[in-house]
């Protein structure tokens, strides 16, 4: 009879063996790694990688990639999915000329963690009281993927929160903002990023905005 803790340990090992199929080819054989079968090559948080292209797609792929020669930018690509990867932005959006991020892809290729679909707390006072909504206590606004809302200001902060928001006037920018937990976000790029003056995105606060 299998002990609880071999039964742990089975279980983790074959979570860890998983392999995530997207389309067109693409798939991510271990976590931090995507490959793209088609374009024959795989990469991780560094960019296309030699060494993980011969591992899972073979010799052969390797040597396709190194005949591209050592001036080729192996940090930004486009999968045949069509999702757009950068490892300078950390992360991976629907398409090149996308700035929404593809929270499956990056997590696959960046191991970051996308967050539950109710209710999620973050830091400071600051919380997602439903999917595509951040509100924020301690600043007493709410937004979603148009920006700070009103309305959504009122349902989840009260009155008086609204009333406060609404006298900063309407000249106000609305569109972008950074939240009591330090994390910046902007509609424009329809993202958020881990701080005002960074370009690495917050994949959480990103898909509690952004994806509903």
């Amino acid at each position: 009879m299998k002990t609880l803790a071999t039964i742990f340990v089975l279980f983790f090992l074959s979570a860890m063996s998983f392999a995530v199929t997207f389309k067109a080819g693409v798939f991510s054989p271990a976590a931090g790694v995507i490959c793209d079968k088609q374009a024959g090559f795989c990469a991780d948080s560094m960019g296309i990688s030699m060494e993980l292209t011969k591992e899972y797609l073979g010799e052969a792929a390797q040597k396709k990639m190194l005949a591209r020669g050592a001036d080729a930018d192996m940090t930004t690509f486009t999968l045949m999915d069509g999702v757009h990867c950068e490892v300078a932005a950390h992360n991976c959006t629907v398409s090149k000329y996308s700035k929404q991020v593809d929270v499956a892809h990056t997590q696959a290729m960046f191991g970051v963690t996308a967050p539950k679909k109710g209710p999620v707390q973050f830091r400071a006072g600051v919380y997602s009281p439903m999917a595509g909504v951040l509100c924020d206590k301690k600043s007493g606004f709410c937004a979603d993927s148009s920006g700070i809302s009103m309305e959504l200001t009122k349902e989840y902060l009260g009155e008086a929160a609204q009333k406060k928001m609404l006298a900063r006037g309407a000249d106000a920018d609305t569109t972008t903002f950074t939240l009591m937990d330090g994390v910046h976000c902007e509609v424009k790029t329809q993202k958020c990023t881990v701080s005002k003056y960074s370009d690495k995105v917050d994949v959480a606060h990103t898909q509690a905005m952004f994806s509903n």
